[in-house]
């Protein structure tokens, strides 16, 4: 199974927005441009490889995280028994950058079984609109990563506590459990990034490699057709004059 995970907020032109507000305040339009219709159509068409006359089943989500319920009723359907590839078309990363999900996540969740994994716990510290994917993985429900980056992404935007041999460059995401002593400091949730504090944790156990790629947006073509996609509003990051594409998305995915 192949799924397209689309964000908004690749469609601007212009600076991302790195840091979500409390209160939904939009972009200015002036510094962050949507996409025109026509670039879209041909983003859509000739690098997704996606057709008016053959609609893909999808869902639509106001934040990002909402894609997490839609993996979560699909394995539900499918017994948890199809891992699929994810194409993720996004200006960030989606992997905890910035916030303490990380020590949730290696120290309480990855500790349960596999199948006791699915409904973790949700906020800053938890799942969220901006660490849903590790989530996801944890669950054993992505076989494979494939990043498609806004123009004015940087590769800062990878915790490289979530790669192997906390290496951001290994084509791998490697989760792995810590024990809750090893991380109590808790200064560590701000700086696991740097390279001498994340190597002082020692796993107690590390999960399945999944292969992780990096593709610019200029160079990326799908290469086999998506069987299921979701798009995210992301108010948060994405100024008011984006939500006109909205429309066009609606001509290449079933929204149900």
């Amino acid at each position: 199974m192949n799924f397209l995970n689309l964000d908004l907020d690749f469609f601007v032109h212009g600076n991302i927005v790195h840091s979500s507000q409390s209160k939904v305040r939009r972009s200015s339009p002036r510094k962050n441009r949507s996409w025109t219709s026509n670039e879209l159509i041909q983003f859509l068409e000739d690098q997704c490889g996606l057709s008016t006359k053959s609609l893909i089943p999808g869902r639509f989500g106001k934040h990002h995280d909402a894609v997490y319920d839609y993996w979560h009723d699909l394995q539900s359907v499918s017994g948890n028994s199809v891992p699929f590839n994810l194409t993720h078309v996004d200006a960030h990363a989606d992997l905890g950058f910035g916030d303490s999900s990380w020590k949730n996540l290696c120290t309480d969740l990855l500790h349960l079984p596999v199948a006791s994994r699915s409904n973790p716990m949700r906020g800053d510290s938890g799942l969220n609109l901006g660490s849903y994917i590790p989530y996801a993985v944890a669950c054993q429900w992505i076989r494979s990563i494939e990043f498609v980056t806004h123009p004015n992404w940087g590769w800062n935007d990878l915790p490289p506590l979530l790669f192997k041999n906390y290496d951001v460059h290994s084509g791998f995401l490697q989760l792995k459990q810590f024990a809750k002593s090893s991380v109590d400091d808790a200064s560590k949730v701000m700086r696991f990034c740097g390279e001498i504090e994340q190597r002082t944790l020692v796993p107690t156990g590390i999960e399945p490699d999944i292969p992780f790629a990096v593709t610019t947006s200029k160079t990326w073509k799908a290469s086999l057709p998506f069987d299921y996609a979701f798009l995210a509003q992301s108010p948060n990051y994405t100024p008011a004059s984006a939500d006109k594409l909205i429309g066009i998305f609606c001509r290449y995915i079933d929204f149900q």
